[in-house]
């Protein structure tokens, strides 16, 4: 098998275009895994060969329809992306066979989220933009809002002279996610339950500020004469023109930055200690009491996200149940808080139904997972 045909044969299987031979042909390279490392019994076995199998034959991800009018070149790790090929694939035998997991899933069956926001104007007035199609939304102080037909909203500057400055905000519930362009061109992915607030005015006081609760990715227009700064929950963000990744939750107790390109200098403010670092690529800043811990990490893994994934490394079942608690918009109770403390590796798609990621989940073996009147209950196995 040449070593673009698992990719190609991938993307036909999801175009619908895949021919019964090559179906054959693909079905049968995974039958053949399953029976040699079953995969999802034993999950070191399982990352042991995908190492293995990655160094033979290596495999590009598919990515999913963005929300923002240009995809960045999405690039995880070797061992998740042939991780994502084998979910991929199990996830789509799902929908083609019967399943014989308890009905109790289905019966609760949740849909994932998708794209909406709220946004408050200069003068209070709340717009919600999931009930506007596309078009102009308002033009106020000099700048044209618009809804795009992609369903992004886009600052316009209108003419030469400008109005008054007005501090809008854009914010997101659980289970919606948007994207924007600033004023100043720069452009923000808003996670679920997260919001930002900003000026119309792209410089004021010589520099472009905004400030974030939650989850959102940045690709900051380059101007080397005013400075590009995210204020959030103890800490701030300078940058000049760059693309990175700030995770802000309020109940979260640390706070993350991860930088994809370029360089930001980060500080972060505990009482009357300052702590300041200059990170580089591929860098992810953690921040608990005031001090940065930087590590070396693959960035765009952080962002898939954005790209329409969930991505877990090695990850607590925490973490991870509070990223599907945001984006399905249901609260998780644990019948064994020691449970939280697991760790999941893998990937999967955020465009599925609540059932089959926690089918999936359940089947890796860590915990057991019962959705009863919309809560999520994580049991022993």
């Amino acid at each position: 098998m040449k070593r673009t045909t698992a990719k190609e044969l991938l993307e036909k299987l999801k175009e619908g275009t895949i021919t019964n031979e090559e179906r054959k042909l693909l079905e049968a390279w995974y039958d053949h895994y399953v029976e040699m490392a079953q995969p999802l019994d034993d999950v070191a076995t399982f990352v042991n060969d995908m190492k293995k199998l990655d160094k033979a034959f290596p495999f590009t991800p598919i990515t999913a329809p963005a929300p923002f009018y240009k995809l960045m070149s999405f690039r995880i790790s070797a061992v998740a992306a042939i991780i994502l090929v084998i979910l991929g694939i199990y996830l789509i035998r799902l929908q083609q066979t019967p399943q014989l997991k308890a009905d109790q899933l289905v019966q609760n069956e949740i849909s994932p989220g998708g794209q909406g926001a709220t946004l408050t104007l200069g003068n209070g007035q709340k717009i919600n933009l999931n009930a506007i199609d596309k078009g102009n939304i308002s033009l106020e102080a000099g700048i044209q809002i618009t809804k795009t037909q992609d369903g992004q909203l886009t600052y316009t500057i209108q003419g030469k002279e400008q109005g008054p400055n007005e501090v809008h905000t854009l914010s997101t519930a659980k289970g919606e996610t948007f994207a924007l362009i600033l004023p100043d061109k720069s452009k923000v992915w808003l996670n679920a339950a997260s919001s930002l607030t900003y000026n119309t005015t792209p410089i004021e006081k010589g520099q472009r500020k905004v400030t974030l609760t939650g989850e959102a990715y940045f690709e900051v227009a380059k101007d080397s004469k005013h400075p590009f700064i995210v204020a959030s929950q103890n800490q701030q963000v300078e940058v000049l023109g760059t693309s990175f990744n700030i995770s802000a939750y309020p109940e979260v107790s640390s706070l993350q930055t991860t930088l994809v390109e370029g360089s930001i200098k980060l500080s972060a403010h505990h009482g009357n200690i300052t702590d300041t670092k200059i990170m580089t690529p591929n860098q992810q800043a953690t921040i608990q009491n005031g001090r940065i811990q930087i590590d070396e990490i693959v960035a765009n893994d952080v962002i898939a996200w954005k790209e329409g994934y969930f991505l877990f490394a090695s990850e607590s079942l925490e973490s991870v149940m509070e990223k599907i608690a945001r984006w399905y918009n249901v609260p998780v109770v644990y019948d064994n808080p020691a449970l939280k403390k697991e760790t999941m590796l893998g990937t999967m798609s955020r465009h599925e139904q609540l059932s089959k990621v926690l089918d999936i989940m359940e089947r890796i073996g860590i915990a057991k997972f019962d959705v009863n009147e919309r809560v999520i209950h994580v049991r022993n196995k």
